[in-house]
């Protein structure tokens, strides 16, 4: 599927939208999505959004409808949503020209981007984000820990160790 700068996009598996920033190849785009983070995501990831049909009135009144129910007797606390974000620190992803740099420039790199993610996150209503570090020689996941150490976060390593599960 080809998809254009300021395109609408929803992730597949999040509840979450988007507007195309950018193309950074004809596999990856830059999203700035409805908290208005800036992430590189994979076009596997996104579906394109119809101006079309993205309301209730393209589909008649019967589909509308079927959501007008009555759940007051519903304990709501299973309906509450987790907002949750992703932070993928793969170089790849964050410095097109990283072939050029050192180990202790990449590693840089990763981390002044996760500090700045970090105090984006703490001022929004995210209770849950997810870095994406890769198992690697565990370098980076360190250096990650030894960041939310500071901030003084609670985090769980993944099963894998190629990510960290951060609660706020």
């Amino acid at each position: 599927m080809r998809f254009s700068a300021g395109d609408k996009v929803i992730f597949k598996k999040q509840d979450r939208k988007g507007i195309i920033k950018d193309i950074v190849s004809s596999f990856k785009v830059i999203i700035t999505d409805s908290d208005g983070f800036d992430m590189t995501v994979s076009v596997d990831d996104i579906l394109l959004v119809d101006s079309l049909t993205d309301n209730e009135q393209a589909y008649g009144n019967i589909l509308s409808n079927k959501d007008k129910h009555n759940f007051s007797d519903i304990n709501r606390k299973y309906f509450k949503k987790d907002n949750v974000c992703v932070l993928d620190l793969h170089i790849e992803l964050i410095c097109p020209n990283y072939v050029m740099m050192n180990n202790t420039q990449i590693l840089q790199e990763q981390l002044n981007l996760c500090r700045i993610r970090i105090e984006e996150i703490l001022h929004t209503d995210i209770i849950k984000f997810t870095i994406i570090h890769g198992i690697g020689a565990g370098v980076l996941s360190s250096a990650v820990h030894d960041l939310l150490r500071q901030y003084k976060l609670r985090y769980y390593i993944s099963l894998d160790g190629g990510s960290t599960d951060v609660y706020l």
